[in-house]
C-alpha cells in the first residue's frame, strides 16, 4: 500500500508539472476588431453646391424634389489603418475586403421607399448616395451597413496594405457622391445651408465591427432660392441706436435698465410672387445669450437685446413670430420694439455694445 501511494503521488507530480509547462508556453492570440481609422483623424470633405433655384412659384411647396441636385467629386485621399493582423495580410495574395457603414446625425425625415431623407432645417431635407470603390464601384444610398467594396475579387496584383504597421493604402471613401434636396415647407426668398454634416462614413475588415470615429465626413454648403420673396426696408440695414445708458442701471438679470424706454422699430415690406392678403410672419435669426437665452447676444457678455411685439409680448430669438399680412399692393409694415437687458445681473463694463439679427419672412 505504501509503494502504491508513493507511485501515485509521483505520477501526480509529473502530470501537474507537465500541465504547468504547457500552460506556461501557451500564447493568447490578439483579438482584432477590424475597425479602420484615418491616420490623422476623420477626413472632412467640404462641398458647396452653389445656388439652386425654383423657377415656377408652384414648385415652392411640400414634396418638390431636386432630383440629383448635385454630384460631388472632390478628390482628396487619406491614409487609414485597420485593426487587423498584418502577418496574415502579408500572406494573402489579394487585398482584403473593406466593409463600409454610412450614417447621419441629422434628424430623420421622410423616405420614398428608396431614399432616406434627413432634415437640414425647417424647409429642406437631404438624401445622399456615396460612391464605394474597390471592385464594387457603385453609388449606394445612405444610410447603409456592411457594404463590401469587393477588393479581394480584383485580378491584378495587390495595391498596398491596410493592417497595422503595414498600412500604406490611400483611401478616398466619401470623396464622391450624389445629393437630393426636398422641400418640406414653402419658404420666402432664400434658405441657406451652412456647413451641414450630412454623412459619416466608417470602415472595417470585419463586417459589423466599426469604431466610434468616422473615416470621413461630408459637409454641405449652398443656398436654395424660390420666386416668392419680400424685400425688407428697401434692402437697407435697420439700425437701432439705444442711446447712452449708465452701467449701474443694469441691476437685475432679464430686466431692462431702470427707467429705460424701449425703442420703436418699423420694418417695411414689399413682396413679389405672393398673393395679396397672404398671411406671413417674421422672426429674428441670431445668436442667443448663453446666460439669458430670451435675449439676442451682444459683444458685451452682461448685456442682451430683447424684441417685444406691439402687444408687449416677448419675441424669442429664432423661434418667436410676429404675424402680419400684405395688402393689395403686396406691401406691409411691421412694428415692434427693442430694448437692452441685463443677462447676468452684473454691471456691464463701459463702452459701446453691438448685436446683430436677421429678419426672416415666412408663410404663416
Amino acid at each position: 500500500m505504501k509503494t502504491f501511494s508513493i507511485f501515485n503521488l509521483s505520477i501526480f507530480k509529473k502530470i501537474i508539472l507537465g500541465l504547468f509547462l504547457i500552460i506556461g508556453t501557451t500564447q493568447v492570440a490578439k483579438a482584432y476588431t477590424g475597425a479602420c481609422s484615418a491616420d490623422n483623424g476623420t477626413y472632412n470633405y467640404y462641398d458647396n453646391f452653389g445656388m439652386l433655384t425654383v423657377v415656377d412659384p408652384k414648385g415652392n411647396q411640400p414634396g418638390y424634389l431636386f432630383p440629383r441636385a448635385y454630384n460631388w467629386n472632390l478628390g482628396g485621399e487619406y491614409t487609414a489603418t485597420c485593426d487587423c493582423d498584418p502577418a496574415e495580410e502579408k500572406k494573402a495574395v489579394v487585398n482584403p475586403d473593406i466593409y463600409y457603414k454610412a450614417s447621419s446625425t441629422l434628424s430623420i425625415g421622410h423616405t420614398d421607399g428608396t431614399l432616406q431623407f434627413y432634415k437640414i432645417n425647417d424647409y429642406l431635407e437631404v438624401s445622399t448616395l456615396v460612391w464605394i470603390g474597390g471592385m464594387l464601384k457603385q453609388y449606394v444610398a445612405t444610410p447603409f451597413h456592411d457594404i463590401n467594396n469587393e477588393a479581394s475579387t480584383q485580378e491584378h496584383a495587390r495595391v498596398g496594405y491596410v493592417c497595422g504597421a503595414n498600412a500604406n493604402s490611400q483611401f478616398s471613401s466619401g470623396s464622391k457622391g450624389l445629393l437630393w434636396l426636398y422641400i418640406t415647407k414653402p419658404f420666402v426668398g432664400t434658405t441657406y445651408i451652412e456647413n451641414v454634416r450630412v454623412v459619416d462614413l466608417y470602415g472595417t475588415t470585419i463586417p459589423g465591427s466599426y469604431g466610434g470615429t468616422p473615416l470621413s465626413s461630408i459637409w454641405v454648403n449652398g443656398q436654395v432660392t424660390v420666386p416668392q420673396n419680400c424685400e425688407i426696408n428697401a434692402g437697407q440695414i435697420i439700425t437701432v441706436d439705444f442711446g447712452k445708458i449708465w452701467s449701474g442701471d443694469f441691476t437685475t438679470k432679464g430686466q431692462k435698465p431702470d427707467g429705460y424706454v424701449a425703442k420703436n422699430i418699423k420694418a417695411s415690406m414689399k413682396c413679389n410672387n405672393i398673393n395679396a392678403y397672404t398671411n406671413l410672419t417674421i422672426r429674428f435669426q441670431s445668436e442667443i445669450s448663453s446666460d439669458y437665452p430670451d435675449a439676442i447676444k451682444t459683444n458685451n457678455p452682461d448685456i442682451g437685446v430683447e424684441i417685444i411685439d406691439d402687444n408687449g409680448h416677448l419675441v424669442l430669438p429664432n423661434t418667436g413670430l410676429i404675424p402680419f399680412h400684405i395688402d393689395d399692393k403686396y406691401e406691409a409694415s411691421v412694428t415692434f420694439k427693442a430694448q437692452p437687458v441685463s443677462t447676468t445681473g452684473n454691471p456691464p463694463s463701459a463702452g459701446q455694445f453691438q448685436a446683430q439679427a436677421y429678419i426672416r419672412v415666412d408663410f404663416a
